[in-house]
C-alpha cells in the first residue's frame, strides 16, 4: 500500500517535470545552439539555449524508457496520435526539400515528444494523470498571462488607446518577442473557459462562485480591451452555447451570469478610454507625462485621423481590399503562399489583385517542387522573409512578421499534401468523439465533469483558432493544449466505448 501510493508520487512528479520541459521551451529554438563567446553571450541567450534543450532531454528519457514510450505507441492504436506522427515524419521528409532550414528539424522534436508522452497518458488504466495535466496547463496559462497583461496594461495606461495597440507588444523579454494581442487573447479565453466550466458544473458555496464571477468578468473586460476578433467571436459562440445547453437552477443565477459576464465587462470596457484619457489630462497638468509617452499619444490621433481621412477620400474600396483589410492581410499571405506552392512563383492573378508589377527575376521561385511532403517546419517563414522577394512590405507582413497564419495552409507548405491530409483527418476524428460524449452526456454525467467539459471547449476553440494563425500546427501552446485536452475527451470515449 506504503509503495503504491510512493510510486504515484514518483509518477506525478515526473509528470510534471516532463509537462514543465514543454512548457518551459515554448518561444525557444535551434537559433540559440550557437553560442556567441564574443559579442552576444549573455546570461539571457544561455537561459534560452538551456530552454530549447529542454524537448531533446524529454525525448532522451522516453529512449532510455522505449518500453513504456516507443514499443506501446502502436499497441493501443488512436488515429489521432497515428497521424500527428505521419504530420511529423512527412515535415522531416521536407527537409531535404528545404529552402535551407535543416536546423529546424527542432520543432519537429518537440512534436514527437508531445506525442509520445500524451500518447503514454491516454495508456494508463489511472486517469489521475490525465487531470494532473489539465491542472498544471491551467497553472502555466495562469502565470503567463498575469505577467505579460500586467505589462501590457501598464505600458497602456497612460495611451488613449486600448491594449490591442499597446506599446508591450514591441518589447523582448529574455530575448524573445511578448506575445500580441491574439496571444494573450488565446490565454485569456481558456482561462474563461475554465472559470466558466467550474462556475456551471460545480456545486459550490455563494462565496467562491461570487469569486469565480468576478474573475470571469475581469476576464471578459481583458478580452473586449485586447480586441482580438478572432477570440471575441468564439467568445460570443461560447455565450450562446452555454445559455442554450446549460440547466440553471433558477432565475437569479441566470441573471447574476448574464450580469458578470455581459453587462459589467462591456460597461468597464466603454470606461476605460474615458478613464485613461481622464488620467492623461491630470499627469499633463502636473508635468508627470513624459516626452515619449506625449509623443505616442500624438502619433496615435494622427494615424487615426489619417485613416479617416483616407476612409472618406476613398468611399468606392474594392472586395479584395476589404477581405484583406478585415483579415489583417492573411488572405494575400495565404494567396501568396499557395501560388509558390503550386507555380513555384507568384501568379499572373496575385499580381494583378495587389496591384504589383514585379518581373520574373524578383519572383519567389521554387525549382524543387515536393507536393508530397513539402518543405519542413517553418517554411512558410523563411518563403516569405525572402530577401529577393518582392512581398516584403506590409501588405503581405503586416506588423508582426510573416507566417502562414492559418494551420491548414502552414501544413501544406511545410508538410505537403500529406500533412494537410492529416491534419484535416485529426480535425475530424476529435470532432467527431467531442459529438459521441455529448450524445452520450447522460452516461458520464457530463453536466458535472468541468475538466471534460473545459477540454471540449478549448479543442473547440483551437481548431477555430486555426483557420487564422499557424496555432498547433507548429509546437507551442496551442499543440500542448488542444494534445492534453485530447487526452481527456479520448478517456471520456474510451468510457462510452466500454
Amino acid at each position: 500500500m506504503i509503495y503504491d501510493i510512493y510510486k504515484i508520487k514518483i509518477d506525478n512528479f515526473k509528470v510534471f517535470i516532463l509537462l514543465s520541459f514543454f512548457w518551459i521551451s515554448i518561444n525557444t529554438g535551434s537559433k540559440y545552439f550557437i553560442l556567441d563567446y564574443n559579442d552576444n553571450f549573455n546570461i539571457s541567450n544561455l537561459t534560452n539555449l538551456i530552454r530549447s534543450l529542454l524537448p531533446y532531454l524529454a525525448i532522451v528519457y522516453f529512449i532510455i524508457n522505449r518500453d513504456k514510450y516507443f514499443k506501446n505507441f502502436f499497441l493501443n492504436f488512436d488515429l489521432v496520435f497515428l497521424f500527428f506522427l505521419i504530420y511529423g515524419l512527412s515535415q522531416f521528409s521536407g527537409l531535404i526539400y528545404s529552402l535551407k532550414n535543416f536546423h529546424e528539424h527542432y520543432w519537429i522534436v518537440c512534436l514527437f515528444a508531445i506525442i509520445f508522452f500524451f500518447k503514454n497518458k491516454v495508456d494508463e488504466k489511472d486517469s489521475s494523470s490525465v487531470k494532473l495535466i489539465f491542472f498544471i496547463n491551467k497553472f502555466y496559462i495562469l502565470i503567463l498571462f498575469s505577467f505579460f497583461i500586467f505589462y501590457t496594461f501598464k505600458e497602456n495606461i497612460l495611451s488613449e488607446n486600448l491594449l490591442y495597440h499597446s506599446q508591450a507588444f514591441h518589447y523582448e523579454f529574455s530575448g524573445n518577442p511578448f506575445p500580441r494581442a491574439s496571444g494573450l487573447s488565446r490565454m485569456c479565453l481558456i482561462l474563461i473557459i475554465f472559470f466558466n466550466s467550474i462556475y456551471l458544473s460545480q456545486k459550490l458555496s455563494k462565496r467562491y462562485n461570487f469569486y469565480i464571477l468576478i474573475m470571469s468578468s475581469f476576464l471578459v473586460f481583458v478580452l473586449f480591451t485586447l480586441q482580438s476578433r478572432g477570440a471575441i467571436i468564439f467568445f460570443i459562440f461560447l455565450f450562446m452555447l452555454i445559455n442554450i445547453l446549460s440547466k440553471f437552477k433558477n432565475f437569479k443565477k441566470r441573471i447574476l451570469y448574464f450580469l458578470f459576464i455581459i453587462i459589467i465587462p462591456i460597461l468597464l470596457t466603454l470606461s476605460y478610454p474615458y478613464f485613461k484619457i481622464s488620467l492623461i489630462e491630470k499627469k499633463e497638468e502636473v508635468g508627470q507625462l513624459s516626452e515619449s509617452q506625449r509623443k505616442q499619444n500624438t502619433d496615435i490621433k494622427i494615424f487615426r485621423d489619417e485613416i479617416i481621412t483616407e476612409i472618406k477620400k476613398n468611399k468606392n474600396f474594392k472586395l479584395s481590399d476589404k477581405i484583406a483589410a478585415i483579415s489583417n492581410n492573411r488572405v494575400n499571405a495565404w494567396k501568396y503562399l499557395l501560388d509558390v506552392f503550386f507555380y513555384g512563383k507568384l501568379s499572373d492573378t496575385t499580381e494583378k489583385l495587389l496591384s504589383r508589377n514585379f518581373s520574373s527575376e524578383s519572383n519567389p521561385v521554387i525549382n524543387k517542387k515536393n507536393f508530397l511532403t513539402g518543405y519542413g517546419p517553418q517554411a512558410d517563414r523563411h518563403l516569405m522573409h525572402n530577401r529577393s522577394n518582392p512581398y516584403l512590405s506590409p501588405i503581405i507582413m503586416g506588423p508582426f512578421g510573416a507566417h502562414a497564419s492559418n494551420v491548414f495552409i502552414y501544413s501544406l507548405i511545410c508538410s505537403g499534401i500529406l500533412g494537410l491530409i492529416s491534419i484535416i483527418i485529426i480535425n475530424l476524428l476529435i470532432v467527431y468523439k467531442i459529438l459521441i460524449i455529448f450524445k452520450n452526456r447522460k452516461k458520464i454525467s457530463l453536466q458535472s465533469d468541468f475538466i471534460l467539459n473545459s477540454s471540449m471547449l478549448i479543442t473547440l476553440f483551437l481548431q477555430f483558432r486555426g483557420l487564422i494563425e499557424n496555432s498547433y500546427g507548429v509546437f507551442g501552446v496551442d499543440l500542448i493544449l488542444l494534445i492534453s485536452s485530447y487526452t481527456v475527451i479520448v478517456n471520456a470515449y474510451k468510457k462510452i466505448s466500454e
